[in-house]
């Protein structure tokens, strides 16, 4: 099958960021394009609690298609040798997008949709996409455009979700013909820190060295054949590994992330570094589940 980006969009502004963001990847990638639209109408009230007329549900799939044949237009004036094709389904958003996602290279979304709190959270559609996509996810904030150049920062545990974020971040790089600057933060717990300044010293560079010790092997299980030429920096930054990952991302042109990490209490639950990261940050993030396999494993 060929490659295929899926985007979804809803007609809010991070959305139509993601459209641009995903017809640029699909051209450069060679990959085809679907623009995904979904209206979720199990019963459907307006705001005073009185259930919509079939005239104004038609209103409603109207603006649909006009909204997925204004996107097709838009891509095909920027991308014209780009092979783009819609989709339009009544149902819910986030299932048919985890549904489209077992076949396709990627999901890109916007962070916010359609009602989302200004700046406030990440969106519920772009939230369980994160945790439940059979394929990484993209998610576009309403930040400033990406640099086109620059490293690609990954954040690194010692988690397997960790590992395929590495992975994926390497394949990123050898595509774009870039860099990965792999990230770890680390913290000496409070209730540890001893009172003799000798033995703070020791802990920190004790717990630094265990967190150095942790990136070198995620970064060598991660790699493979047609990665090892990636140039790889490695950053261990003493402090909380968003700030950290957030920190050393100034520069980069996207930042890639486990949909987990260390300390995960479900996989149902976007996790809490992640979850930060894709809130603060000013340029697209990658989440990548476990399912992306581990070279060393394969």
């Amino acid at each position: 099958m060929t490659d295929h980006i899926v985007v979804g969009i809803d007609g809010s502004p991070t959305s139509a960021k993601a459209l641009g963001y995903a017809a640029a990847e699909a051209s450069a990638s060679g990959a085809e394009l679907e623009i995904v639209h979904a209206l979720n109408l199990p019963t459907v009230v307006d705001f005073s609690g009185v259930q919509l007329t079939a005239p104004q549900i038609d209103g409603l799939q109207s603006y649909a298609e006009e909204l997925l044949a204004g996107a097709k237009t838009w891509v095909a004036e920027r991308h014209p040798d780009l092979t783009c094709r819609t989709r339009y389904e009544v149902g819910a958003p986030t299932a048919l997008l985890i549904e489209l996602s077992k076949t396709a290279t990627a999901l890109v979304v916007g962070s916010r949709g359609v009602g989302a709190v200004e700046g406030a959270f990440l969106g519920s559609v772009s939230s369980r996409l994160a945790t439940e996509a059979h394929c990484p996810v993209f998610i576009i904030g309403a930040g400033d455009p990406t640099p086109a150049s620059g490293p690609i920062v990954v954040g690194v545990d010692d988690s397997d979700f960790s590992v395929a974020a590495a992975a994926f971040a390497l394949r990123e790089a050898v595509r774009r013909n870039t860099t990965v600057r792999a990230v770890t933060g680390y913290r000496v717990p409070v209730l540890a820190v001893p009172t003799e300044p000798d033995l703070i010293t020791a802990l920190q560079e004790s717990e630094r060295a265990e967190a150095d010790k942790v990136i070198v092997e995620v970064m060598r299980r991660a790699q493979s054949d047609s990665t090892a030429s990636v140039p790889v920096e490695t950053v261990t930054v003493d402090g909380g590994a968003s700030d950290a990952i957030l920190s050393q991302a100034t520069d980069a042109q996207l930042i890639v992330v486990g949909s987990h990490g260390r300390g995960l209490i479900g996989r149902l639950l976007l996790g809490s570094v992640s979850r930060r990261v894709l809130q603060d940050a000013d340029r697209p993030v990658a989440v990548v589940n476990v399912s992306e396999s581990d070279p060393q494993q394969s």
